[in-house]
């Protein structure tokens, strides 16, 4: 329970008085929750389940929901940040193909280090959160930097949530892909406060997670599909994998283009940069 004040008080907070997290455009009271529209009480069901799930195996399930279907994400993407680089906690695409494929690698290795948000949380002291949208930080960007890592990927939009705590300073993406509508001229518009509270449950989940396990990005990935990156990333086969979860070769590789689908890579050695630093770390 004392894990969940803070996300409470985050969403229920006053910041915008002429618009509730919930309740379309003014606050309301508790009796009203009952009679809230439908799509109101699946988001509080999504919330509930989150918490109820925090360090769990059953988190990704509502959270990743409540990214897709309530956020209208395209794309989620979470960083640890460390003196000497970044760490990949969290990459889920929601689009048929991956978008960028190969940029992990290449942000993981060098990209980091020209971001504009990396300052920014460098200045943060433990306790502060901050939403920072698109538009505060693109004219800080090099020409480069917004080819690779927005226009060529065709990444349009991204509201990012910087958190530090008292163990990790860590950034949660969200991006929207061209075509749809920018963060803030959605329909309806999205409730304030909502991506904090996702960016503060992530938090939470990954502090209430034990340590140890599958790598933190392949812990969004479905059971078989973990299985098979987990295969890929202990040096085996295809046939190996298969005869280790019971299934067809055949399967194997449909649930690998699957996990790297939703992970936003294409090959080996994307998967590998996403986990890398994680398999290292727990081998040291």
């Amino acid at each position: 329970m004392l894990l969940c004040m803070p996300l409470r008080m985050l969403f229920f907070r006053n910041s915008h008085p002429r618009l509730s997290p919930f309740a379309g455009d003014r606050q309301a009271g508790p009796e009203e929750a009952l009679t809230a529209p439908e799509h109101e009480r699946a988001r509080y069901r999504l919330l509930s389940r989150c918490v109820d799930h925090l360090g769990g195996a059953g988190f990704y399930e509502p959270f990743l929901a409540l990214v897709a279907e309530v956020i209208g994400a395209d794309q989620c993407m979470a960083f640890a940040y460390h003196p000497t680089g970044a760490t990949c906690l969290l990459s889920r695409n929601f689009l048929e193909t991956a978008r960028g494929a190969g940029l992990h690698r290449a942000y993981l290795a060098e990209g980091f280090r020209a971001d504009p948000l990396r300052p920014r949380l460098e200045a943060m002291t433990p306790g502060a959160a901050r939403l920072v949208p698109l538009a505060e930080t693109i004219g800080e960007m090099s020409a480069g930097y917004r080819a690779r890592y927005y226009e060529a990927p065709g990444l349009a939009d991204k509201l990012a949530v910087l958190l530090v705590d008292q163990t990790r300073r860590l950034i949660v993406n969200f991006y929207r892909g061209a075509g749809r509508p920018r963060f803030g001229e959605e329909h309806p518009p999205l409730p304030p406060g909502l991506v904090e509270l996702a960016a503060h449950l992530f938090r939470a989940h990954l502090a209430a997670r034990p340590s140890g396990g599958v790598p933190a990005p392949l812990a969004a990935l479905s059971e078989r599909e973990r299985q098979v990156c987990a295969g890929i990333l202990a040096g085996r086969k295809t046939e190996a994998i298969a005869g280790q979860c019971g299934i067809a070769p055949n399967s194997v590789v449909t649930y690998r283009r699957r996990a790297y689908v939703k992970l936003g890579i294409s090959s080996r050695a994307g998967l590998f940069a996403l986990c890398a630093p994680q398999l290292s770390a727990a081998a040291a």
